[in-house]
């Protein structure tokens, strides 16, 4: 059971910003706050079956995340690979070339305390980062926006150069 709880908080810090707004605050309640389902019905205004039931699809929400993304099992791997390599860098401290093993030991537990790269698949991490539609760009501190070559103003979105252009 508490292999279980620390499996779902595990799963809750990856994916719980997925979950709907009721299933958060369920899980939360009941499994990081301790309440009974009775509480937590009390507190969502619905009946203690409806509770358990929206605990169990955000449970199964969290695991079908998993299942398809990975990260959980990745950060597991990738954490018990860092460890390995830290004892078998500390076991070679004394060879001639302890200072460099040092500074490779040094950016491995660097790297053990970096964020994990963004879940995005790799085509969505190589496209240009261009704002959707409809959403206006904002200017920056010179009042040119984004794109526009530095040019401010009005002027921003019509081509130079062209005479007779009035922009219209």
């Amino acid at each position: 059971m508490l292999e279980r709880r620390a499996r779902i908080a595990a799963l809750y810090d990856l994916y719980g910003g997925l979950l709907s707004e009721r299933q958060r605050r369920a899980l939360v309640l009941y499994h990081f706050e301790d309440w009974s389902l009775s509480e937590v019905a009390d507190a969502l205004g619905m009946s203690r079956q409806a509770v358990h039931a929206l605990l169990r699809r955000a449970e199964a929400a969290l695991d079908r995340l998993e299942a398809v993304l990975g990260l959980w099992d990745r950060s597991r791997e990738r954490e018990a690979l860092l460890t390995e390599l830290d004892a078998r860098l500390r076991a070679l401290r004394d060879c001639p070339a302890a200072g460099e093993l040092a500074k490779v030991a040094a950016a491995l537990r660097a790297l053990e305390k970096a964020p994990e790269q963004s879940a995005r698949p790799p085509s969505a991490r190589s496209r240009p980062l261009t704002p959707a539609r409809g959403v206006r760009r904002t200017p920056d501190a010179s009042g040119a926006s984004p794109g526009s070559g530095g040019v401010a103003g009005p002027e921003a979105g019509r081509s130079a150069g062209k005479e007779g252009d009035d922009g219209v």
